[in-house]
């Protein structure tokens, strides 16, 4: 299940959730059945991303350590599969899916990329413009 339906049980279901957990369902199988660098007892440490709930108001609610796990770099960064294509695709995933946690760029970030968009000579800038770069990716969910 998604990090954003764990955390927000009350929402309904988008096609991004059913994406980000399919994530998870190969996160998952890759660490129980693929070699990767992480020894046993680093093992449940990831594992419990998968399990972990807090009640808040008597509703069980969970996801932070997915959303962490999308959204930092260290327990992500730190694991490493002996599939170097499963590694891209997982750091690939990650970008895709971290966008729906972090803060959006701020209204005058988007302004400016509204701008830039309307004059030829940035076309180069803009490809790493953090609104552009926040557009793919949020439009990436939909697709």
């Amino acid at each position: 299940m998604s990090a954003k339906l764990l955390s927000e049980p009350h929402l309904n279901q988008g096609i991004e959730d059913d994406r980000e957990s399919a994530f998870y369902v190969l996160l998952y199988l890759g660490l129980l059945y693929t070699k990767h660098n992480q020894i046993s007892q680093k093992l449940d440490t990831y594992l419990e991303i998968f399990n972990y709930t807090t009640v808040a108001g008597g509703v069980a609610e969970g996801g932070d350590l997915k959303k962490a796990f999308l959204v930092t770099q260290g327990h992500a960064n730190a694991l490493n599969f002996n599939c170097h294509p499963m590694n891209d695709l997982i750091k690939d995933l990650r970008t895709t899916f971290s966008v729906r946690y972090e803060a959006p760029p701020s209204e005058a970030a988007f302004a400016r990329y509204e701008n830039m968009k309307l004059k030829p000579d940035f076309a180069d800038a803009l490809v790493d413009h953090p609104a552009a770069l926040y557009e793919v990716h949020q439009n990436t969910l939909q697709e």
